[in-house]
């Protein structure tokens, strides 16, 4: 056997996304990056619900008594009238001393919110950041463009869970919120399909949603505006000044002045304005890899490697055991075959679901934002390249599981776990990724700190995959 030293990783993936590493560094807004704080975020938002439903309750019952009260109060009349009778008179009294004065009041000034707001109080800090929205917004955008996903397929409950369509009022707040972010392109992408939806449902006689086509058309004119799409911005502006409201008049045609005086004769009348799909980059292209080389890798992620008949007959599944090894001949590794030439293997069910468990929960307490080392400063850092949170685990942390783990690996490699480094989780959320890079270092150096040299081996888990397919909406978890 050879002692060499060997980097073990387990991959936690969300929707689709590629693979892994990480080191440690927490900072502030990266709920985002991680689908275990997401996960836990939806609990904190149904927990949130229940109280709020506690909340309505009692608002309701408080109305309610408030209701019946205002019922029993005497129509409206002729005072001097009604005063002649003295029961009347000593029922105003009655009324302004027991009812108006005193159960009127408490009833009015009832506070019901203690429970909620405490409730608030207590979750506040584990709620998203401005940067977790940024970062969401990201990934989303990161998502279509690495798998081409056309907009109606997001939008029409697809990728969805529960097949429910997103309404025009939906892609209008996201568009909002990339607004805010000043994310000029991810806000246009939603808004051109909350204005799509609103034309549709136009032209159906469904007017739900409370956005109007004023809204829509003024932030993404202006969107298109901050990304240089003038044109476009020009176009949408004298489709709002069609319908804009008297108090935005004087505003919509100063834009339209101003976005034409922008525009050569040439491009007024619809010449050379076409967009080209060549000039996207895409999103996260770090300074390691130009945009030829991104697109490659998106590529790759929307389609496996085709094969022909003749390779695909030279694949094959099979049980790898060893004579020398009591464990392999008792419980013989499972091993695919990939692809023939270079092989590429894949080892399944090296971890039971047990262990699995295990490394979760003792996992969550570990997670920080993945960081990458930057190649002026030499420091960690969090990189758009590198969405992820990850930690660290070792035999010191579970002297039962682990051992068995490495035991296993051994007999299946034949590399000792002596120098192997400690067991790497990585955590994928919205959009979560991190681009093809080198996982040993370049120099030859000692470059990790062990005394063991250089990386020579990469053994990579997939624990878990959320897989939600394109063409039906449902969702499996693999193991």
């Amino acid at each position: 056997s050879k002692k060499l030293t060997v980097a073990m990783k387990l991959v936690w993936q969300s929707l689709y996304c590629v693979a892994c590493v990480a080191i440690v560094a927490r900072c502030g807004g990266d709920l985002f990056a991680s689908v275990m704080d997401l996960r836990e975020l939806y609990g904190h938002e149904q927990d949130m619900k229940t109280v709020l439903k506690n909340y309505l309750e009692l608002e309701e019952k408080k109305l309610s008594k408030i209701r019946e009260f205002y019922e029993s109060l005497p129509e409206p009349g002729n005072s001097v009238e009604y005063i002649k009778g003295p029961v009347n008179s000593f029922s105003i009294l009655r009324r302004a001393k027991r009812e108006w004065d005193s159960k009127l009041a408490d009833l009015v000034y009832e506070d019901n919110t203690h429970e909620l707001m405490a409730f608030v109080a207590e979750k506040r800090h584990k709620f998203p950041s401005e940067e977790d929205l940024r970062g969401g917004l990201i990934g989303l955008k990161r998502l279509l463009d690495t798998y081409k996903l056309p907009m109606p397929e997001i939008t029409n409950g697809s990728l969805s869970l529960d097949n429910k369509p997103m309404s025009v009022d939906d892609c209008f707040e996201i568009g909002l919120e990339a607004h805010k972010q000043q994310l000029w392109e991810i806000a246009c992408i939603w808004f051109e399909e909350s204005l799509r939806l609103k034309r549709e449902g136009a032209v159906r006689g469904d007017q739900r949603g409370h956005v109007t086509m004023f809204e829509i058309l003024d932030y993404l004119a202006y969107s298109q505006f901050k990304m240089g799409r003038i044109y476009t911005a020009y176009r949408n502006t004298q489709d709002l000044l069609k319908i804009v409201p008297e108090w935005a008049e004087s505003r919509v045609e100063g834009n339209l002045v101003y976005f034409k005086a922008m525009l050569s004769p040439e491009e007024l009348e619809g010449k050379g304005t076409e967009e080209r799909e060549e000039d996207h980059i895409p999103i996260g292209t770090s300074l390691f890899w130009g945009a030829d080389d991104a697109r490659v890798y998106e590529n790759l992620c929307r389609e496996p490697i085709k094969l022909t008949p003749r390779e695909e007959r030279k694949l094959k599944c099979f049980y790898l055991s060893k004579k020398n090894t009591l464990n392999l001949l008792l419980n013989p590794a499972k091993i695919e075959m990939l692809h023939y030439k270079p092989r590429i293997y894949a080892l399944r069910e090296v971890l039971s679901n047990v262990q699995m468990d295990r490394i979760e929960e003792l996992g969550k307490q570990k997670l920080y934002r993945a960081t990458a080392r930057n190649h002026v400063s030499g420091q960690f850092e969090p990189a758009d390249y590198r969405i992820a949170k990850s930690g660290w685990l070792n035999n010191n942390d579970d002297r039962e599981v682990f051992p068995i783990i490495n035991q296993r690996l051994e007999d299946i490699t034949g590399l000792e776990m002596d120098t192997a480094e400690d067991l790497q989780l990585g955590v994928y959320g919205i959009g979560g990724h991190y681009e093809p890079h080198y996982d040993h270092a370049r120099n030859n150096k000692d470059t990790y700190g062990f005394g063991t040299g250089n990386r020579i081996a990469t053994i990579l888990f997939y624990v878990s995959l959320y897989y939600i397919p394109i063409t039906r909406s449902v969702s499996r978890e693999m193991r």
